[in-house]
């Protein structure tokens, strides 16, 4: 990543593919350092083909809307046409809910199945991202980057204690997605 994340904390009943409700969200800033680099590279999907679809889909997307609505383009388009180019958005947007989640995160009405910067969505669990939170937290105050720690470090702890020991939100089904931006 290298750049700004945000943590998306999201519910699915799915094993994580098609949509993902979100439940909350975290600006926290550069993290992609250490511990936190060392999960986002684990989770992180290079799948070439799948990236190409996604691009393929998103053309697509922005071919028919725009700004809540359709486009000029599309609106020119006659009924086969728009049944054709139809017809092919849901069948990649099919194929991509069956390999990754997505969420509506940057307009609300586009699936977003990659940040960004064009990687797919990374799923992580609340334990493996509250134990890599927890070491580079540690790293942080052990080398003097921050006396007491990165303020946002303990904030994301707090809300994944609480997604963690809540008897509303089952841990089973509640996850992190690292939206780069």
């Amino acid at each position: 990543m290298g750049y700004d994340t945000c943590l998306i904390f999201v519910n699915n009943y799915k094993k994580f593919k098609g949509y993902c409700e979100i439940l909350a969200s975290l600006e926290m800033g550069c993290c992609d350092v250490g511990h936190i680099s060392a999960l986002m590279k684990k989770h992180k999907n290079n799948d070439e083909v799948l990236k190409e679809k996604i691009t393929e889909c998103e053309k697509i997307f922005r071919e028919v809307f725009s700004n809540g609505d359709y486009t000029e383009y599309y609106k020119s388009l006659g009924a086969e046409e728009k049944n054709e180019l139809d017809k092919e958005r849901f069948k990649l947007e099919s194929y991509l809910e069956k390999k990754l989640p997505y969420v509506y995160w940057e307009d609300g009405n586009e699936h977003n199945y990659a940040d960004r910067y064009g990687s797919t969505l990374m799923v992580v669990s609340l334990q493996d991202l509250k134990e890599a939170i927890i070491k580079q937290q540690a790293e942080e105050i052990n080398t003097g980057n921050f006396k007491l720690g990165y303020g946002k470090y303990d904030m994301a702890l707090r809300m994944i204690e609480g997604f963690m020991n809540s008897d509303f939100w089952d841990e089973k089904y509640t996850r992190v997605i690292m939206w780069g931006h």
